[in-house]
Parts: C-alpha cells; structure tokens; sequence
C-alpha cells in the first residue's frame, strides 16, 4: 500500500477522484476540504459540486476530515478585498490570496458535505478541546 497526494488546487481534488473512480483504492483519507469551502462559498480553487463524492459512492472507506475549511483561495490582494471585503487576507504570492471564511460558512459545511454522498448511513464523529460528539444519519 502507497500512499497518493493530491494538491487541492481545484484540480487536484478532481484528479483524486478520477484516480478513486479508475483505480479503486483501499482507502481515501482527505485531509484538506477548502474545495468544497471554495466550491460553497466562492473561492477559486472549486473542484465542482461532486467532490470526494467518488469514494464515498463507490462505498470505499473514507474519513474527511475539515481540514483547511477556514479559508477559500483567490487572485491577487485587491481583487481579494473587492471581493470578500472586511476578511483576514494572507498573500501567498502576488497571483494567490488566501482568505478568511465567513463564519456562516464554517459552520455550514458539515451540512454541505451530506448532500455529495449517495443513499446510505452514515456516522459523523465532531471532535474538539472539549471531546466529542457523534452523529448517525441516513440518506434515503
């Protein structure tokens, strides 16, 4: 077993999908959710509404975890100011500007993110300082 990193570019989540879709791995474990951030919520790096939807459908044992949903990505400082005014910006370079989520949209991605899996049950486990909190679902 080897693992396989995917940049979460926007395309890099669709070749990851692709790849889940043609190869059938053992496992996905998705570390990095700023596509879907950026997909909901109007960031560059969109890799499209089906992301990480291929494993999940396939029924390949997957764990997402939210990493890097406090962000989306854009274009350069001032285009990113015009449009996300009044954000956190952090200049990767002079082309990409990373910045601040809404809290709105923090808070709805876990909501988001059931609507790319197909029918099935399904167990969210949330944890934090505090412990955890788990939730069973089905989607029918």
């Amino acid at each position: 077993m080897e693992p396989v990193v995917f940049h979460t570019v926007g395309a890099g989540g669709q070749a990851m999908d692709e790849m889940v879709e043609n190869e059938r791995p053992f496992a996905v474990v998705d570390l990095s959710l700023h596509e879907l951030t950026d997909h909901f919520f109007g960031g560059d790096y969109d890799a499209g509404a089906d992301r990480g939807k291929a494993a999940l459908s396939a029924g390949i044992p997957t764990v997402l975890a939210p990493g890097n949903v406090d962000f989306l990505v854009t274009g350069p400082l001032e285009a990113a100011k015009k449009r996300f005014p009044g954000r956190i910006y952090h200049v990767h370079n002079s082309a990409i500007t990373a910045v601040s989520a809404s809290n709105e949209g923090i808070i709805n991605l876990p909501w988001v993110i059931p609507k790319n899996i197909d029918k099935g049950t399904y167990t969210i486990i949330a944890k934090d300082g505090h412990g955890s909190t788990q939730l069973n679902f089905e989607i029918q």
